[in-house]
């Protein structure tokens, strides 16, 4: 859940640097960022979990120069957005209509040879805050 409802830009994954340890396969690979409208009826959510949308995928790269990438998101302008813009039953009163959230899933779909984990150091949304 975010801090207040925003508008996403970008998100940020860090994982260990190479020049600390040589064999990062626990590294995320092909990652899935989904956003989650705001919600004031959603039993104190603050979001609504029926209203999942993806906002970017992405891959990680494990050659680049840099452990801390960034991974930027596409604004959804209110006019080309899924559907006929209603949220759940539950939730009536949501804003699926816009790119505003108020939570995120990321969703690791895979690694980079690692067979029992995957290792996140760190996740950053980075966006403006809806007035």
């Amino acid at each position: 859940r975010l801090l207040a409802p925003a508008v996403l830009t970008a998100v940020t994954i860090d994982h260990v640097s190479s020049l600390l340890v040589e064999d990062r396969a626990s590294a995320p690979k092909n990652v899935r960022v989904y956003g989650f409208a705001p919600c004031s009826t959603c039993h104190g959510l603050g979001f609504d979990p029926e209203s999942k949308r993806l906002l970017t995928e992405f891959m990680y790269d494990i050659q680049g120069d840099t452990s801390v990438q960034t991974f930027g998101i596409e604004t959804v302008k209110s006019e080309e957005s899924h559907g006929g813009g209603s949220c759940s039953a539950v939730a009536p009163s949501c804003e699926t209509e816009t790119n505003v959230v108020a939570a995120i899933r990321v969703e690791v779909v895979d690694n980079w040879g690692h067979p029992h984990y995957t290792c996140l150091y760190r996740v950053r949304a980075h966006g403006e805050i809806d007035a």
